[in-house]
């Protein structure tokens, strides 16, 4: 009998770090937790990221575990306040995702997820849509990619039925 072929994925494993959260290990761990179990990428989560600089470390510590394990950081989930109803809530919300995406840059990590976040009762499908292209352009500036995340338990706008309607 011939020996099983390794199969050849069209992507490259990946794991949400969401899941280690319970084990509330800093992000140098989380990193070097997930190179062992095989994975070739990440998704982090800014709170870590946060609390890693908040405690101390440096990005740049972050940016080189990750190259020299060998495990990109493929993503971020941030929880930048774009979508809030309250326009001083979203400025504030907007210059926080500038630092976000900032420090993002700085450890490689080329996209970060963003769910509508904060006060969002009442927002329509058409100023989602012009909230996230301001967040956009700024991702294009700084050169970190906002992707438009919806959660369901914080559906955007009702039904998804209810998509393409302001």
């Amino acid at each position: 009998m011939e020996a099983a072929k390794p199969l050849d994925f069209p992507f490259r494993p990946a794991l949400n770090c969401s899941t280690l959260r319970p084990f509330r290990l800093d992000i140098l761990a989380q990193l070097r937790l997930c190179r062992e179990a095989g994975y070739e990428g990440v998704e982090v989560w800014m709170p870590e990221i946060s609390a890693f600089v908040e405690a101390g470390g440096d990005l740049e510590d972050i940016r080189r575990v990750s190259q020299d394990l060998g495990i990109e950081i493929f993503g971020c989930i941030g929880f930048i306040g774009w979508a809030d109803r309250d326009p001083a809530v979203r400025r504030a919300g907007l210059e926080a995702g500038r630092r976000e995406m900032q420090m993002l840059r700085e450890i490689g990590c080329a996209a970060v997820a963003a769910p509508p976040c904060g006060d969002t009762e009442g927002v329509t499908t058409a100023e989602y849509a012009e909230r996230f292209r301001e967040l956009h352009l700024l991702g294009l500036e700084i050169g970190v990619e906002p992707l438009l995340e919806i959660w369901g338990h914080r559906a955007a706008s009702g039904p998804s039925g209810n998509a393409g309607r302001s």
